[in-house]
């Protein structure tokens, strides 16, 4: 399943990738990392993963897509 394909199942990853891609990164002190683990993360593993709702997105190559889709969307640390 790509991602495209997944958000028509989770509306709702498309507008997680959409704040990720949203994200300023231009303090010097921007971290992707922490960013991704205190924000996004919490937030992708109720759609995605063990935690999704609908069976096709309970997988690992669903949550490793969408994680990766999404973590890549945000700037590089600062």
């Amino acid at each position: 399943m790509t991602f495209n394909e997944m958000t028509k199942t989770e509306p709702r990853l498309k507008q997680l990738y959409n704040k990720a891609r949203m994200v300023d990164g231009s303090g010097k002190h921007f971290c992707a990392n922490y960013t991704w683990y205190e924000l996004f993360k919490p937030q992708l593993l109720d759609m995605v993963g063990t935690g999704a709702a609908r069976a096709e997105l309970r997988t690992v190559e669903a949550y490793n897509c969408a994680y990766r889709r999404i973590y890549e969307a945000l700037p590089d640390c600062g």
